[in-house]
């Protein structure tokens, strides 16, 4: 009888214990984790998977995930447009870092995906990818190890536009 085998986490390195919601245009880290010193081997995974809602209803408005890395943005969605909706609307991201080098010159390849979960007339409200085609250099060998989450940033400030990320967890599989 064959098996299944599925990819349960080695390690957990953070969960949002608290809903953060976002405003402001400029981009904001949200429950990021950090990884231990040297905590990491090549082929591994890290997998940041979040959910939660999201309004506009300021006109044509954009949203942008970014994933920084120890401070610095390795990938970015770009500016994702939204359609206008006064209603709150579900969204989930999940980013899979896979670990390609380890040590001091350490290598990050990034894939993402960020969407809505519903639909306005038929066309997604919100959806972005990115796709790395190279490994981006982290240092592995850090001694305050190596931070790692996502980020959003409105397009322009409008009181109408939140965002608030209601569920997040960080881990290496």
């Amino acid at each position: 009888m064959a098996t299944t085998q599925y990819n349960a986490p080695r390690r957990t390195i953070s969960r949002l214990t608290t809903s953060e919601t976002l405003t402001a245009a400029s981009a904001t880290a949200v429950g990021t984790g950090t990884i231990d010193y040297n905590g990491v081997n090549v082929g591994d995974y890290i997998r940041i998977y979040g959910r939660g809602i999201f309004r506009t209803n300021g006109g044509s408005q954009t949203l942008e995930m970014t994933v920084p890395i120890d401070g610095t943005s390795i990938a970015t969605t770009g500016a994702v447009t939204l359609q206008n909706i006064s209603t709150a609307v579900t969204f989930e991201y999940e980013v899979l870092l896979r670990v390609t080098a380890v040590g001091s010159s350490g290598g990050l390849l990034c894939s993402a995906i960020m969407r809505s979960a519903t639909e306005t007339a038929g066309t997604l409200d919100m959806s972005g990818q990115i796709t790395d085609t190279s490994a981006d250099t982290v240092d592995f060998t850090s001694t305050d190890g190596v931070t790692v989450g996502v980020a959003f940033a409105w397009g322009a400030a409008n009181a109408s536009n939140t965002l608030t990320i209601t569920h997040q967890v960080v881990e290496i599989l």
